[in-house]
C-alpha cells in the first residue's frame, strides 16, 4: 500500500549523499543530468538495470487505480529483475 507515499524534491544535497539516482523517463534524467553535472554517473534510466530504456510515466499524474497499478507493477517487477545490478551501482559510488 503507497497510498501514504509523499514524493521529495531531489536537491544537492540529497543527489550528493545518493549513491545511486534512478529517473523514471528520459526527460528525468537529462534534467537531473543539468542539475547535478557533478553526480551524472550515479544518475540512471529505471529500466536500464535490466538492460531496457524502456520509459515509466510518473503514477503522479495518472487517475485511476488500475493506471497505478500497472505502473507499479512494471516499476516494481524492473526493479526486482534490476537488483543485482542496482546492489552493484550502490557499492560503486558508496561513499
Amino acid at each position: 500500500d503507497i497510498t501514504s507515499h509523499i514524493s521529495i524534491p531531489i536537491d544537492k544535497n540529497i543527489a550528493k549523499k545518493a549513491n545511486v539516482i534512478l529517473a523514471m523517463d528520459k526527460k528525468q534524467k537529462r534534467a537531473l543530468s543539468i542539475l547535478f553535472p557533478d553526480f551524472k554517473n550515479k544518475i540512471h534510466l529505471l529500466s536500464e538495470l535490466t538492460g531496457s530504456e524502456e520509459e515509466f510515466v510518473d503514477p503522479a499524474g495518472l487517475s485511476g487505480k488500475e493506471k497505478h497499478l500497472k505502473v507499479f507493477s512494471g516499476i516494481q517487477e524492473t526493479i526486482t529483475r534490476g537488483f543485482p545490478k542496482l546492489l552493484r551501482l550502490a557499492t560503486i559510488f558508496s561513499n
